[in-house]
């Protein structure tokens, strides 16, 4: 019966009697009731004990010649039996069949009675490629199944077991290689978690570069600036009978006086910051210098020590304080649009900050005390290090790219628009010429214009918000004239008003020469937008189009600059209003091409001076949709 059966269904064992009765029993059930071919590789340890006597069994399908057989073997030892395990299935051929897809893992009855079709679906599942992601350290596994854990293991993890059986040079160099690897595996993901956020641009990591040294040599400079107002302190208080007393009530004299500073500085210039955070910030570095410079001078004229020391703590405060309420600001421009993570930026800077802090305090009482307590010595070192901190600030302030419009980038923009859109000729013929033109857009992206604003000079004179935007008593105006402008600019929330500024004159030593001899510039001075109260962003940028569009209209005219005013523009204003609901849409498709937020997210500062007059239906419909 036995003998067969064996020959039936291809059993071949030259010791079929020495194995135990149950793996005979399982064999000869399968191959019974499957008809099918089974090809045994790798059986798990759990089927085969380590009573079995026999060192292979084989089974072999005559209906699939093709298959060959493999082999099974059972050992006692666990490293014995991975190695054979190893071993035979480095040899093995490339048409066998994954344990995985026979009983032993419960898919014996789908992987022997499935259609050639899907056998060959199988197949292809079964050679794709699965990979482990970790989305929070950024690294990347390749996952393949081994059969002997009967689960799916990291290469790196298979790997391990084969290295188990090399030899021990391979082992040594391994081991020499283990701290590389687990330096750039474990230790760098872990500090780049801890001090870098995730989402953020690539402007950003050029910027904590340059923000590292500057915190670095700021620490350093405080150093040098506390030293000095302790020696300061004390040669004050070597001459007092009061002693430490007097040390102590000019200290908190000093403190006292700067945070009343800082609060008057808050009160007054904090709407100022967020429409111009990066000139701010650069500004607040200047005053900064200052203030360890007063500490600087404490040392040397040490009589007038409380004096000193208020003004550099008042420098101080102003700084800190400006420089915390743009952080916000600048933090944001970092963010890659791909979460909100401003918590996560912020607090890995507040992390950067405390290291390198800690580091620049270090160096700083080493140099003090590498430099002593010369005068010309604690000179020169403040000069070196305090240059070397302003540049820092500079180039780290360079590579924030703001995708957020201020006005002073808005008109820039738009008169970049303009310019490439009209060129030469005005109006509808220039953007019907534009648009045959290879040219994109004529419109910066937010890199370009970031590497070419101006950080610490103020705007330029016509990209000034206080020029462009006014109230209607800045120039002459009358009742008429008053009516037809709204007539003009009915389905809108603003108007544009012509007419030299009588409300506010500008002193004459306001304006350069260059600007009093130009009659082009003090034309298009003298002209500005008046907005509706209840006028938005989109108002915002569209009158900012059409002041643009008139300036370069009045630019071209004849007319004295003094003596012009808005009834002698009335056509060119109706012509400007035509261009400017013609290019509108395209300036803002084309603003959102190259990479520009929405208007909605615009910060142009709070326009106070603003008017009210009755909206027409189409304005309140827009008003409405608009908030």
């Amino acid at each position: 019966m036995r003998s067969r059966k064996a020959s039936r269904y291809g059993v071949e064992n030259a010791q079929w009697t020495q194995a135990p009765l149950i793996c005979r029993t399982i064999i000869c059930f399968l191959l019974i009731n499957q008809s099918r071919a089974i090809v045994i590789e790798g059986i798990p340890r759990s089927y085969i004990g380590p009573s079995c006597r026999s060192k292979y069994f084989c089974c072999r399908n005559p209906a699939f010649p093709f298959m060959a057989v493999s082999r099974a073997p059972c050992l006692r030892n666990r490293r014995q039996r991975t190695r054979r395990y190893e071993s035979f299935r480095d040899d093995r051929d490339s048409a066998l069949v994954s344990a995985s897809d026979l009983v032993f893992n419960g898919s014996t009855s789908a992987a022997l009675t499935c259609s050639p079709e899907e056998q060959t679906s199988r197949t292809s599942q079964s050679s794709a490629t699965f990979s482990e992601v970790d989305v929070l350290y950024g690294r990347r596994a390749v996952l393949v199944y081994d059969p002997l854990q009967e689960r799916y293991v990291k290469v790196s993890e298979k790997n391990r077991v084969a290295d188990s059986t090399k030899q021990e040079s391979v082992a040594l160099r391994a081991r020499r290689s283990s701290l590389a690897r687990f330096i750039t595996t474990k230790i760098l993901p872990r500090l780049s978690l801890a001090f870098l956020p995730s989402g953020v641009t690539n402007d950003y990591y050029r910027f904590v570069r340059w923000r590292i040294l500057q915190r670095f040599v700021n620490a350093n400079l405080n150093v040098f600036g506390t030293q000095s107002l302790l020696l300061a302190l004390r040669i004050k208080s070597s001459a007092s009978q009061l002693g430490a007393l007097s040390a102590a009530l000019n200290w908190v004299l000093k403190d006292a006086l700067g945070k009343i500073v800082r609060m008057l500085w808050a009160s007054r210039m904090g709407r100022r910051f967020d429409s111009d955070a990066k000139r701010w910030r650069f500004r607040s570095s200047f005053v900064f210098a200052a203030g360890n410079g007063l500490e600087i001078i404490t040392y040397v004229f040490p009589s007038l020590f409380l004096l000193w020391a208020t003004l550099a703590n008042c420098c101080k405060q102003i700084s800190m304080l400006t420089s915390s309420s743009t952080r916000t600001s600048i933090y944001n421009s970092f963010r890659d649009g791909s979460r909100e993570n401003i918590g996560d930026i912020t607090a890995k800077g507040e992390a950067q900050i405390a290291i390198v802090d800690l580091l620049g305090i270090a160096s700083g009482v080493t140099l003090s005390r590498t430099v002593g307590t010369s005068i010309r010595a604690v000179l020169a070192v403040y000069v070196t290090l305090q240059a070397i901190e302003i540049v820092c600030v500079y180039h780290q302030l360079r590579a924030v790219t703001y995708r957020v419009m201020n006005f002073e980038r808005m008109i820039s923009v738009v008169a970049d628009f303009c310019q490439a859109r009209q060129g030469p000729k005005d109006g509808l013929e220039g953007l019907a010429a534009s648009c045959t033109t290879p040219t994109p857009a004529g419109i910066p992206t937010p890199q370009t214009l970031a590497s070419q604003e101006r950080i610490f000079l103020p705007p330029k004179h016509l990209t000034r918000r206080a020029i462009a935007f006014g109230s209607i008593g800045r120039a002459r105006l009358s009742p008429d004239e008053l009516g037809t402008l709204l007539e003009i600019f009915k389905r809108e929330r603003f108007i544009l008003v012509v007419g030299k500024n009588v409300k506010h004159p500008r002193p004459f030593m306001a304006k350069t020469a260059k600007q009093n001899e130009d009659p082009v510039s003090r034309i298009q001075e003298n002209c500005h937008i008046v907005l509706h109260e209840a006028a938005t962003n989109m108002d915002i940028v569209k009158s900012t189009l059409a002041l643009t569009l008139l300036r370069r209209k009045l630019a071209l005219s004849k007319f004295d600059p003094s003596q012009v005013r808005s009834s002698n523009c009335f056509d060119i204003m109706k012509v400007t209003q035509e261009e400017t609901n013609d290019l509108f849409p395209l300036l803002l498709r084309e603003m959102n091409t190259q990479g520009w937020e929405s208007p909605a997210r615009f910060m142009f500062g709070r326009v106070h001076m603003r008017a009210d007059w009755p909206l027409t239906a189409r304005s309140k419909g827009r008003t409405t949709s608009a908030t």
